[in-house]
C-alpha cells in the first residue's frame, strides 16, 4: 500500500473519496467524483470503538479476544492506513 497514490479508509469515507478523486482527476480531467452512498452498514459519525464495544458485548470476551488475535494483521494494516490518511490530511 505504500506505493499507492491514494486509498480509502471506511471511517474517513468522505476524506478518502476526496483524496482518490483528486488523484484520478489528475489523469482524467473530466472525471466526475459525485457518487451516491450505497451498501452502507454504518452512519457518518459511527465510531469504530463503539461498534467494537457492541461486538464484544454480543460475542462475549473470549470470542472477541480470539477475533482480535485472528485479525491481528488486518488491524495492523488498518492502523497504518489510518495514520497515513490522517498525515495526508494534516
Amino acid at each position: 500500500m505504500k506505493g499507492l497514490p491514494a486509498f480509502g479508509v471506511v471511517e474517513s469515507f468522505d476524506e478518502s473519496w476526496d483524496w482518490i478523486s483528486e488523484w484520478i482527476g489528475g489523469y482524467h480531467p473530466n472525471f466526475n467524483p459525485d457518487m451516491g452512498r450505497a451498501n452502507a452498514t454504518t452512519t457518518e459519525g459511527d465510531i469504530l470503538e463503539e461498534r467494537l464495544g457492541r461486538m464484544r458485548a454480543d460475542m462475549g470476551n473470549a470470542a472477541f479476544e480470539q477475533l482480535l488475535v485472528d485479525n491481528e494483521a488486518d488491524l495492523a494494516l488498518y492502523s497504518w492506513a489510518s495514520r497515513r490518511a490522517r498525515a495526508r490530511r494534516s
